[in-house]
């Protein structure tokens, strides 16, 4: 899970404590992000969606589910560049 305790300062929850969100992996920021942004509803009908080279830093296993999370984005209304 992700939360903001401070306004300048993000950190991942974890199993075993929580982690500075600049110093986990770039796939996991990405997963991450994107969590946040449809958690807080910010990805509406009509809203766009910029991705350079999503698939990068990714683990192999993970691209499939995030394929289906931007198809199901996509059918949606959320356009995907």
């Amino acid at each position: 899970m992700l939360y903001e305790p401070s306004v300048d300062t993000f950190f991942l929850e974890k199993a075993n404590g929580k982690e500075e969100f600049n110093l986990v992996s770039e796939g996991i920021r990405k997963l991450s992000l994107l969590w946040l942004l449809v958690k807080n509803d910010a990805l509406k009908k009509g809203s766009v969606l910029f991705g350079d080279e999503s698939e990068a830093n990714m683990n192999p296993a993970v691209i499939p589910v995030i394929a289906k999370l931007i198809m199901i984005l996509n059918l949606n209304g959320v356009q995907i560049l």
